[in-house]
């Protein structure tokens, strides 16, 4: 009994690691998503003050180089939210060992990846009846499921998990 508390206490320790980590990542998306937003008008008044000199707009080294500071910012957003996934993946393989990467995941429409058997979204709290199964390879991790997260209904859900998966209520 002991040496499962101490296991449990342990887990919650790295999950809480792990959540804190994630907010910092997406603390930094938010932030490259704001700068990408900026660069994006500055880019929009450089195309109208072109085009309204009658300029030529692909030709300008502005107008690219505003294009390509904004790609630049997609792939640091990407890099930010891979960092996200595999954080997820590690924790769904410390807390359950593997045993849970062979099962099947659905996909809602919101994008969130639930596990089959879900009958709400844990992101958004939609049915999950109008979603796409998605097949796990042998090697991927659970989706986000951190330390549980009860609710009114009594079913548990990830830590970071806004609905139950189960009810569809928010947590």
């Amino acid at each position: 009994m002991t040496d499962s508390v101490g296991k449990g206490v342990a887990a919650v320790g790295a999950n809480s690691k792990a959540l804190v980590e994630k907010t910092k990542i997406n603390s930094a998306i938010s932030s490259l998503e704001s700068d990408k937003k900026h660069i994006s008008l500055l880019l929009g008044q450089k195309v109208y003050e072109l085009s309204k000199a009658g300029q030529d707009i692909a030709a300008d080294d502005g107008v690219q180089n505003f294009i390509s500071e904004i790609d630049r910012h997609v792939e640091l957003i990407n890099e930010k939210k891979e960092q996200i996934t595999r954080i997820d993946e590690e924790i769904a393989m410390a807390a359950y060992g593997g045993a849970r990467s062979s099962q099947s995941e659905t996909k809602c429409k919101c994008g969130h990846v639930s596990f089959t058997g879900s009958k709400f979204c844990e992101e958004c709290g939609s049915p999950m009846e109008a979603v796409e199964k998605v097949e796990n390879k042998p090697d991927d991790a659970a989706g986000s499921f951190n330390a549980p997260n009860a609710c009114r209904c009594g079913h548990t859900s990830a830590i970071d998990a806004r609905f139950c998966e189960e009810c569809g209520s928010p947590l």
